[in-house]
């Protein structure tokens, strides 16, 4: 072996031991950050989205259509149609109208896990914003009411834990006897604990539904539903 080539193994040893030695982890961690990511957020931002998404007037506008009016309503035979795009009435099995609901539903629940989630403990606005978060629960139940109403055993009871401290990435489903009554209990524990004299921070301009109105809300208790 040349010495030339002897002196180009040595340089390259030492080179490669400068790189692996000279190698900040942290450094390499910090590049990895993105400054701009957002950490926390005013949560009446998370909210004004979810009223929108389960009335179906979001980028979603059509699931009334394709859920409601495809699927459902041929399923019980309110309506019939010989429209081979209308599948509820055919022995027919099309994804996209089948899993329109359970699909919506499960993203629109990633704003109410956050919000539950930060206002809980731990949460970066624990403490704040009660009456949001007892409406949020609400609006959960319904969101919940409608999938097992549809669907039957759905995943409940660990739905929506992917970012939480349990990081439960596939949750189980539960059965639908287990579910109604937690509902209920949600409803009753909810509609409890709204307060009319508390306070807005901010939730009058985000809710669209009632403007901020908790009267209104707490005739979400069970004998005013159930009735």
């Amino acid at each position: 072996m040349s010495k030339l080539k002897v002196w180009h193994k040595i340089r390259l040893i030492i080179i490669s031991v400068t790189f692996i030695t000279g190698c900040n982890d942290q450094a390499f961690q910090d590049l990895d950050l993105n400054p701009q990511a957002v950490n926390q957020i005013d949560l009446n931002f998370i909210f004004t989205p979810i009223p929108l998404q389960l009335s179906s007037g979001s980028r979603n506008g059509g699931l009334n259509n394709v859920s409601n009016l495809r699927y459902c309503s041929m399923v019980i035979q309110h309506l019939a149609s010989s429209n081979i795009n209308m599948q509820g009435d055919k022995y027919l099995h099309d994804t996209r109208t089948v899993d329109a609901l359970f699909n919506f539903s499960y993203e629109t629940l990633r704003n109410i896990s956050e919000i539950l989630r930060q206002t809980g403990p731990g949460g970066y606005d624990e403490g704040n914003k009660s009456n949001m978060k007892q409406v949020t629960r609400i609006l959960r139940a319904l969101m919940f009411q409608r999938l097992t109403d549809q669907y039957g055993n759905i995943p409940y009871f660990q739905a929506g834990q992917a970012i939480a401290q349990e990081s439960i990435l596939f949750p189980k489903y539960d059965h639908q006897s287990f579910i109604y009554p937690d509902l209920l209990k949600e409803l009753d524990e909810a509609t409890a604990a709204l307060d009319v004299n508390g306070l807005d921070e901010g939730f009058s301009y985000v809710d669209f539904v009632y403007d901020g109105d908790i009267t209104k809300w707490k005739k979400w208790d069970i004998p005013s539903c159930c009735v």
